[in-house]
């Protein structure tokens, strides 16, 4: 029988995890994105991934029902599957945890109570009041309390991305650093009924075309007369140089989440913050500035931190629809995007799907 030809638009978590599952399951790949072979560092992309700080809400998601949870749930089943093929290739990927949530405002801990009632077999557990207090004395505030998920936690995207694309080559795909110009229905070809045309000119005959390109989707899709809406949303990140003694950094979670900001010890006297802020594409110093101060609540120790470091990334977010877009618009054209916050999290699951979706 003859091998599907399949080409994945978008070398982002959701373009390179598409990529391996269809490879996997012996596919003809072609992976085309720009920067598909340029090495990957937080500070010189400001894509979704390669800006992403890799936290991974999974079993903590709110809800337990509908489709955003069935895909983070699905998720978690798959990663250490993954993880384990990935780490055959002599990599030492891991998913880091625990990941706590910490509230000030009594409304959101009972959500949190309810939530450790509905989930508890999945190793979620409210915070005893010892921990509560000594979060409160470390942020310098009153919590009200908090939870911890030991099976959520963070994995390092650039690891990541690095240990997938070894694997793409492994597997033979066909990596294509151009971008893409348009694709068009290839009325005269019956086998391959799909083109791409690139940036260099060359064509490309498909069978199929995945979109994984993030806020690029919408202009590939209007030369094909489907519309979708995607709005930029930015996030900042600030590395700070904590210069007093904090030696409780080395028992700090693996991601601690509090008023929206996602704190990750980088080293035993270096912290990570980061948030979604912002609309548009241009960061704004307001809210780098904001994001310091913690929007009031900073302790002095974090104020008087020296930022060593930042970086930001956009994300695309649907406008209108629920996130991501998973869609089969026709036959042989598909989409894989708008993923938001929840991209790395959530790859294997739509990497399934779409691979569901052609088999």
């Amino acid at each position: 029988m003859k091998k599907k030809i399949i080409s994945v638009i978008g070398g982002g978590i959701a373009g390179c995890f598409t990529a391996l599952q269809l490879a996997s399951l012996n596919y003809e790949v072609n992976i085309i994105d720009p920067n598909i072979n340029v090495q990957t560092r937080n500070n010189q992309h400001i894509n979704a991934t390669t800006a992403s700080l890799g936290v991974m809400m999974g079993n903590i998601f709110r809800r337990s029902k509908g489709r955003s949870w069935q895909l983070r749930k699905r998720s978690m089943e798959l990663w250490p599957q993954w993880l384990s093929i990935l780490n055959s290739d002599n990599q030492n990927l891991i998913i880091n945890t625990p990941l706590i949530q910490l509230s000030r405002k009594l409304e959101e801990y009972e959500r949190m109570i309810t939530l450790q009632k509905e989930k508890h077999i999945l190793e979620i557990h409210l915070l005893d009041d010892s921990t509560v207090n000594y979060w409160s004395n470390i942020f310098n505030t009153q919590i009200i309390g908090g939870i911890i998920s030991y099976q959520d936690g963070r994995i390092d995207p650039i690891l990541l991305l690095d240990a997938i694309k070894k694997r793409l080559d492994l597997l033979g795909v066909n990596k294509i650093q151009e971008s893409v110009l348009s694709i068009y229905k290839n009325s005269k070809n019956a086998l391959n009924p799909w083109a791409i045309t690139l940036n260099n000119q060359n064509i490309i005959e498909q069978e199929y075309i995945v979109i994984c390109s993030s806020l690029e989707s919408q202009k590939l899709l209007k030369n094909v007369g489907y519309g979708m809406n995607l709005d930029p949303i930015l996030g900042q990140i600030i590395e700070i140089d904590v210069t007093q003694d904090m030696g409780q950094l080395k028992t700090w979670p693996a991601v601690l989440n509090f008023e929206g900001i996602n704190f990750i010890r980088s080293n035993d006297s270096q912290l990570i913050m980061g948030a979604t802020l912002e609309p548009g594409i241009n960061p704004d110093i307001k809210q780098k500035i904001n994001l310091h101060k913690m929007n009031g609540l900073a302790p002095e120790w974090i104020q008087k931190a020296t930022i060593k470091d930042e970086w930001h990334g956009i994300r695309a977010r649907p406008h209108g629809e629920a996130s991501p877009i998973l869609k089969e618009l026709e036959k042989g054209l598909l989409v894989n995007t708008g993923h938001y916050r929840n991209g790395i999290l959530i790859a294997p699951a739509c990497a399934e799907w779409i691979a569901t979706q052609i088999t």
